[in-house]
C-alpha cells in the first residue's frame, strides 16, 4: 500500500515518503512529505515531523516537500477527535488516521483494568489491497506501538515475567527459583502453561513469538533476554 495508482496500475515505491496532514491556522490543510522514513529511527522521524509541522505553519516549506508522498498519515488527536475515517487523495492508495488517546476499561487475562487506548484507522484503495492486507498493516502498527511502550529494561522484563508466571503457576515460590532453571523440566510447566505464557507476553507487551521461536524461552532469564531484544 506504499505507492501510487497511475495510468490504471499500481506502482509500488521501494521507499516510504510519508505525507503528513497538517492543519494551518487559517483553517486550511497541507500534506507535506517526509522522505525515506523507512531508513530512520522513530526518534528521528518524530524530530523531523516536529520540524516539518513548524515550518509548514510558518510558510517555510521546501518545494521538494510538497511532492512524491507515497503514503499519508493524519493525526486529529490534538483536536480531541476520537477516531479518524479519512478519504484517500489520488493517486495515493492508503491513508492512516490516528485519533486521541483515551483511557478505557480493558479486560486482560480475566483481570479488569484501565489502559490508554489509541484508535488507528486505515482508508485503502481496493484496487490495490484488501481487508486482509489492511488488517495486517494495522496489527503491525499496533505491535510497533506496544513494543515502544513495552518492556525495554531488564528490571521491567523481570517484573513482568515474575507476575505472569505467578498467575500461571501460583504454587511455585518464585523467590526461591533459579532464573536459569528450565521452565518445563524444573519448574514443571506443561504445554498448556507454556501457551498461556506466550499469550500473556503478547497481551502485555505486543511481542509476538512464533512457534519456531519457542525454544528461545527455555528459562526465565531466556524470556527476559528475548523481551529486551524484541522491544528495542
Amino acid at each position: 500500500m506504499n505507492g501510487l495508482f497511475v495510468d490504471g496500475e499500481f506502482r509500488p515505491s521501494p521507499t516510504v515518503h510519508l505525507g503528513v496532514a497538517i492543519s494551518l491556522r487559517q483553517g486550511s490543510l497541507l500534506a507535506p512529505c517526509l522522505h525515506g522514513v523507512e531508513a530512520l529511527e522513530l526518534d528521528d522521524v518524530m524530530a523531523q515531523m516536529k520540524d516539518l509541522v513548524a515550518r509548514t505553519r510558518t510558510g517555510r516549506l521546501r518545494s521538494s516537500e510538497m511532492a512524491d508522498s507515497t503514503l499519508t498519515v493524519t493525526n486529529l488527536g490534538e483536536q480531541r477527535v476520537d477516531a479518524v475515517f479519512g478519504v484517500i487523495h489520488p493517486p495515493k492508495v492508503a491513508l492512516v488516521g490516528v485519533g486521541r488517546i483515551l483511557e478505557r476499561p480493558v479486560a486482560i487475562d480475566g483481570l479488569l483494568g484501565v489502559r490508554p487506548l489509541l484508535s488507528v484507522t486505515l482508508a485503502a484503495d481496493h484496487r490495490v489491497s484488501d481487508g486482509l492486507r489492511g488488517a495486517r498493516l494495522l496489527r503491525k502498527i499496533d505491535q510497533l506501538r506496544q513494543h515502544r511502550e513495552g518492556a525495554v529494561t531488564r528490571d521491567h522484563a523481570s517484573a513482568l515475567l515474575t507476575t505472569i508466571l505467578g498467575e500461571i503457576a501460583p504454587e511455585i515460590d518464585l523467590a526461591c527459583v533459579d532464573f536459569d532453571a528450565s521452565l518445563r523440566d524444573e519448574l514443571g510447566l506443561d504445554s498448556v502453561d507454556f501457551l498461556h505464557l506466550i499469550e500473556a507476553i503478547y497481551a502485555r507487551t505486543g511481542v509476538d513469538i512464533p512457534e519456531p521461536g519457542y525454544w528461545r524461552l527455555s528459562s526465565i532469564n531466556a524470556c527476559i533476554t528475548h523481551l529486551e531484544a524484541a522491544a528495542r
